[in-house]
C-alpha cells in the first residue's frame, strides 16, 4: 500500500501473480481497458498551416467549392437527379439575384509571427472562491487564475450586473444604483480587472458580431467608456488570464461570403443560383473570407475595418472540421488605459464548440457526429418544381447519377461514430494566442470540465456510442500529450458506465471523478498519477446523479444534481456530500433534497461555495402547491464534515402581480347567499440567477431585483427593485 500524494490515503500497488490474472479477467468482463498504443494511430489529426495568403485562399476554395449549393453552403443541387432529364441552359448569374462578394486582391495586414514561448506554469485544478478582495467571493471558475466571463462581478463593495436587461453598478453599502451603462441583451459577459470593466456582447441584428466594450470604472458614479472593439463572429467563450481577455469566436464562411438565393424553387433557378454561388467562391479574394474587426474609440471616432487574423496564423486539420474559422481575439485589460483594439490570432478552419483554458493554454474542441468524405448531402428534387428541404434529405431515398464535374455524393467510411477534435493554443504571448497542436478522441464531450490540463498533459473525458454493440454507450478517459503539431494519446481508460453517459466530470490534481447515469449514479474515481496508465480505483453506485462536482476541501466533494428512484425517474434537485479521502472506497455521507430544478445543475457560475462559513448557496425553481404558484429563490445550507443542513431560503418577491384567490379551505357559500369571497394576495417570486458574498454579506441577483442579506441570520439588509427597461 502506498499513500496517495493528493489525499494521503492508502492506495494499492499494482497486483502481481495470481492477482494479475484476476485483474485481467475482470478487465475482460467489465470492458474497462487501459491500452493507449492500440488506439494511438486513430487519434492523430494532421494539421496544415499556410505560409501565404495565396496558399490559404487556394485551400479555402478547394474546401468550400464542393459544398456550395443554390442557398450557399450545404444542400448541393444535382440536376441529373430528376430522372436524368437534360436541364435547360441557364446564365451564370440569374437576373434579380444579389451580386457576388468582394473580389479584392487578398492582401491582409501583416503582423509579426509570435516568437516561441516558454512552457506554461502548471495549472491548479481546484478553483478558489476568494481572492485579494477581503471577505468577498469571485466567479466560480474551473481553474485558479483563469477568470471566466459571467453576468455579474464585484470588487468588494460594488457589484456590476448584466442581469435584467440593463448594465448597472450598485453600491452594496447603501443598496443604491450609482451608474447605468446601457442596455444588456441578456447574454452579456463581464470581466472586471482592477478599474477596467469589459462587457462582451453578442449582436445578431445584421450578422453575428461580438462587441467588447471597455469601461474605466475608477469613479463608479461616472464610468468612462474607453473603447468598443467589434469582432466579426459569434462568441464561444470568454477568459481572462494575466490582464488579457481572450475571446474565442466562430466565424462561418457563409457569414463572410455574399451568397445569392434562388428566385424560385424550380430547377432553372436552383441551377442558376448554384452557379452564381460557385463563381463567388472562385472569384472572392482572401479578405472576403477572413473575419474582420474595427474599433470605436471613446470619443466616437472609428478605426478602418481590417482583417482580424493573419493568413500565416491560419491552419486546417485534415478531415471534416467545419466551414468556418475558430479564432482567438486578445483584448488588453491593463489599468488604467488598455491598448486600443483587439489582436486576432490562432485561426483554425474548424467549427469550435467547447472551450477550456488553463493558466497557460487554451483548448477548443469540435465534434463531428458522422464521419464521411467526398462532399455534402445533395438537395433532392423528386419532381419538377418541388424542393425538398435539406433537413429532410436523410429521409428521402433517391438514386442520383453524377454528371461530369458535378460534386461527388458522400461516401460513408465505417460506422457513423462521433469524434471530437481538440486544438491547442498557447496563451503565454501577451498579444495573441499561438496555435500549437491538434488531436482527436472518439466520442463527445459533456462541457468544459471534460478537459483538464495537468503536468503538461491534457485529460479528456468522453462518451462514445458503441455501434458494434447496437446502441450501447460507454465512457472513457483519454490522456493526450503534445508532440510537435500533434496531441498524441499516451493513456486510455475505456469502458466506464456501459449503457450510460457522462453527467459530470471533475479533475482534481492527479485524480479524476466521473459520474455516469441511466438508472443509477456510478461515481468513478480514476487515478491519473501515471498518465500512460490511468486506473479505475473506486466506484460508488447510488440512485440519482450529480451534474456538477465542487471540491470543498481534502477528501470531500459536493455534488448537485437530481435524486432518482431505483428505476431512474428523477425526483428533484439534490445536494450530495461525498467522502473521497480513500479513492478505493468513495462513500456518500449525506444528501439534502431541495426539489424542483436548479440552474446550478448545468451552469457552475450559479453555484456558490463559501469556505469561510462552509455554506453552499444554490438557486432553485420549484412549485408551491399550497399557493398554486411557482416558487423561486436560493437555498442556503451549511455543510459539515459529514452532513448538509439547510439554514434558510431567500426569495425576491415582486409584489401582488398574480390574481387574488380565495384561501385554501374556504367553505363554499350557501345557495342563494351573496358571493363575496375572502381574497388573499398572491406574490410572484423571481428566479434568482446569481449569488455572491460582498464584504461578508450575501447578495442575490434576479432579473428584477438585487437583495442583500446578513449571511449569519439571512435577514434582509436592503432590497433594490430594478426599474423596468
Amino acid at each position: 500500500m502506498t499513500p496517495h500524494p493528493a489525499t494521503g490515503s492508502q492506495t494499492p500497488t499494482r497486483p502481481g501473480g495470481v492477482w494479475l490474472a484476476v485483474t485481467v479477467l475482470l478487465v475482460g468482463v467489465l470492458g474497462i481497458t487501459a491500452a493507449p498504443k492500440a488506439h494511438a494511430a486513430l487519434r492523430r489529426v494532421p494539421f496544415r498551416q499556410y505560409e501565404s495568403c495565396p496558399r490559404l485562399l487556394g485551400a479555402l476554395r478547394e474546401l468550400t467549392l464542393p459544398q456550395v449549393g443554390p442557398y450557399g453552403l450545404g444542400g448541393v443541387y444535382d440536376p441529373t437527379s430528376n430522372g436524368g432529364k437534360k436541364q435547360p441552359k441557364t446564365k451564370t448569374t440569374p437576373a434579380g439575384t444579389a451580386t457576388a462578394g468582394s473580389t479584392d486582391s487578398g492582401t491582409v495586414a501583416s503582423t509579426a509571427a509570435p516568437a516561441a514561448s516558454p512552457a506554461p506554469a502548471t495549472p491548479v485544478s481546484a478553483s478558489p472562491t476568494t481572492d485579494a478582495r477581503a471577505n468577498s467571493s469571485i466567479t466560480n471558475v474551473q481553474e485558479a487564475g483563469v477568470d471566466e466571463g459571467d453576468s455579474v462581478e464585484n470588487d468588494g463593495r460594488y457589484i456590476y450586473t448584466a442581469v435584467g436587461g440593463l448594465l448597472r453598478i450598485i453600491d452594496t453599502t447603501t443598496g443604491k444604483q450609482v451608474s447605468e451603462l446601457g442596455r444588456s441583451n441578456g447574454g452579456d459577459l463581464l470581466l472586471l480587472d482592477g478599474d477596467v470593466l469589459a462587457v462582451v456582447s453578442a449582436d445578431y441584428n445584421a450578422y453575428p458580431e461580438t462587441i467588447v466594450t471597455l469601461w474605466n470604472v475608477a469613479d463608479r458614479t461616472a464610468p468612462r467608456r474607453l473603447s468598443e472593439t467589434h469582432l466579426e463572429g459569434s462568441p464561444l467563450a470568454v477568459r481572462n488570464v494575466n490582464n488579457r481577455a481572450r475571446i474565442v469566436l466562430q466565424t462561418g464562411f457563409a457569414q463572410r461570403l455574399k451568397f445569392v438565393q434562388p428566385l424560385r424553387g424550380d430547377e432553372r433557378s436552383l441551377v442558376a443560383a448554384q452557379n452564381a454561388n460557385r463563381k463567388i467562391v472562385t472569384t472572392s479574394g482572401v479578405d472576403a473570407w477572413l473575419p474582420r474587426s474595427f474599433v470605436v474609440r471613446g470619443n466616437g471616432s472609428q478605426t478602418p475595418v481590417k482583417t482580424a487574423i493573419d493568413c500565416r496564423e491560419v491552419g486546417r486539420p485534415d478531415g471534416n472540421a467545419g466551414l468556418g474559422f475558430t479564432w482567438v481575439a486578445t483584448v488588453d485589460l491593463n489599468t488604467p488605459n488598455p491598448r486600443e483594439g483587439g489582436r486576432g490570432s490562432g485561426g483554425v478552419i474548424a467549427s469550435g464548440q467547447t472551450v477550456y483554458a488553463s493558466a497557460g493554454n487554451l483548448f477548443v474542441a469540435t465534434t463531428d457526429y458522422g464521419r464521411s468524405v467526398g462532399g455534402p448531402v445533395p438537395i433532392v428534387v423528386p419532381r419538377p418544381g418541388i424542393l425538398v428541404p435539406q433537413a429532410f434529405t436523410s429521409r428521402v431515398a433517391a438514386r442520383t447519377t453524377r454528371a461530369p464535374g458535378a460534386p461527388r455524393a458522400p461516401t460513408v467510411v465505417g460506422p457513423q461514430q462521433a469524434r471530437t477534435a481538440i486544438h491547442m493554443f498557447d496563451l503565454t504571448p501577451p498579444d495573441g494566442a499561438t496555435y500549437r497542436a491538434s488531436g482527436s478522441v472518439p466520442g463527445t464531450l459533456l462541457n468544459q470540465f471534460s478537459m483538464s490540463e495537468w503536468d503538461g498533459n491534457l485529460r479528456v473525458a468522453t462518451t462514445t456510442q458503441r455501434v458494434d454493440f447496437g446502441t450501447q454507450q460507454a465512457s472513457g478517459i483519454h490522456v493526450l500529450q503534445r508532440s510537435a503539431r500533434e496531441l498524441r494519446e499516451i493513456g486510455l481508460l475505456d469502458g466506464l458506465g456501459r449503457t450510460e453517459r457522462i453527467y459530470a466530470v471533475r479533475f482534481v490534481g492527479d485524480l479524476g471523478y466521473v459520474v455516469t447515469f441511466r438508472q443509477t449514479d456510478p461515481l468513478y474515481v480514476i487515478d491519473l498519477r501515471s498518465p500512460t496508465s490511468p486506473q479505475l480505483v473506486g466506484e460508488l453506485k447510488i440512485p440519482g446523479y450529480s451534474s456538477y462536482l465542487q471540491p470543498i476541501g481534502p477528501g470531500r466533494l459536493l455534488g448537485i444534481g437530481q435524486d432518482a428512484t431505483d428505476g431512474g425517474r428523477v425526483q428533484g434537485t439534490q445536494l450530495s456530500l461525498f467522502d473521497v479521502s480513500n479513492p478505493r472506497s468513495p462513500t456518500r455521507l449525506a444528501t439534502y433534497r431541495i426539489g424542483g430544478t436548479s440552474q446550478a445543475e448545468y451552469d457552475h457560475h450559479a453555484f456558490l461555495w463559501w469556505p469561510a462559513t462552509r455554506d453552499v448557496i444554490v438557486p432553485f425553481n420549484n412549485y408551491d402547491p399550497a399557493r398554486n404558484i411557482p416558487e423561486n429563490g436560493v437555498v442556503v445550507a451549511s455543510v459539515t464534515d459529514s452532513g448538509i443542513n439547510e439554514r434558510g431560503r431567500i426569495t425576491h418577491e415582486s409584489g401582488t402581480v398574480l390574481p387574488a384567490v380565495p384561501p385554501v379551505g374556504t367553505p363554499a357559500a350557501p345557495v342563494g347567499a351573496p358571493t363575496t369571497p375572502v381574497l388573499r394576495p398572491q406574490f410572484f417570486t423571481e428566479s434568482i440567477q446569481r449569488s455572491m458574498i460582498v464584504d461578508g454579506n450575501l447578495v442575490t441577483i434576479s432579473p428584477g431585483a438585487v437583495k442583500s442579506s446578513n449571511l449569519s441570520t439571512l435577514n434582509s439588509l436592503w432590497f433594490f427593485r430594478a426599474a423596468t427597461n
